[in-house]
């Protein structure tokens, strides 16, 4: 019997690689998931994307760099990524009535504020990281761990994962961490699959995870990673694969589907109409 984890197993080329996003957003609204990702329907733009985008190349920039990049470098990083993000999805969708805000704000406005917002939050990163003494690890396999990318196989399903970050705090703990420029909610479920990602790859865990929230400039408390086991874990993945597989895409419609869900339009359980590729 196989596993709960296996290494160096390749899987057929048909199986297709689950993520935690995946998991995330088929276990939030089935419905979601098969309009983004199965037929694929045109979803409206957010300017909370091109923030979180943005935020992320200006630390990577800066992490990559040995932490050597000047404030203003990293500026100029976060101004590069925004500026061909937002782009691409005004070329997408030109109208910024329909784009989405999460709240009461115009789209114009809520781009502004996103923009100076994230640039004021990489310069916080920057303030963090220098009182922290916190350092980036470097993997066995040299690799600095940096949206470090490890696929690997979890209860037989393909499972693959972009690490935002490994470091080690100021007492040599191992933490794996996420960077969210958003809602300070967030699952300790995402760092689990992480963490099992490095047992995968490198043959340890490291116990313990946190998110980097940007709003308030500093990570939340420490998530104990031990309780999410490979077997717990696994089974997740593979329900989630198996309901993907069968077609079951149950909707859960709530009061922010409208202001949140760029596909509501589409969603029938919301009062949207069905979406027909060949329609437009």
């Amino acid at each position: 019997m196989c596993g709960p984890i296996r290494r160096g197993f390749r899987l057929p080329e048909q199986r297709k690689r689950r993520s935690y996003s995946q998991l995330k957003s088929w276990a939030s609204c089935g419905k979601a998931y098969e309009l983004e990702r199965v037929v694929k329907a045109p979803s409206r733009p957010a300017a909370w994307f091109s923030h979180g985008t943005a935020f992320h190349a200006a630390v990577e920039a800066y992490e990559r760099s040995q932490r050597r990049l000047s404030p203003d470098e990293c500026i100029a990083a976060f101004e590069a990524a925004w500026a061909e993000s937002i782009m691409r999805d005004y070329e997408r969708q030109p109208d910024l009535s329909v784009w989405m805000t999460g709240g009461r704000r115009k789209p114009e406005t809520d781009i502004e504020t996103r923009y100076a917002e994230g640039k004021s939050q990489v310069l916080a990163y920057l303030d963090y990281v220098s009182e922290s003494g916190e350092t980036i690890w470097t993997a066995p396999d040299g690799r600095l761990a940096i949206e470090l990318e490890i696929q690997f196989v979890l209860s037989d399903i393909p499972v693959i994962v972009y690490i935002d970050q490994v470091i080690i705090t100021s007492n040599g703990r191992l933490v794996v961490r996420d960077l969210k420029t958003g809602s300070s909610y967030n699952s300790p479920l995402q760092l689990a699959t992480y963490d099992l990602a490095l047992e995968a790859e490198y043959g340890l865990r490291a116990g313990w995870g946190d998110f980097w929230l940007a709003k308030k400039s500093k990570p939340d408390n420490p998530v104990d990673l031990h309780p999410y086991t490979a077997e717990r874990v696994g089974a997740w993945y593979a329900q989630m694969d198996a309901g993907v597989s069968a077609g079951i895409y149950v909707p859960s419609p709530t009061d922010r589907c409208r202001n949140m869900c760029g596909v509501s339009q589409w969603c029938t359980a919301v009062g949207g109409v069905d979406y027909y590729p060949n329609s437009l």
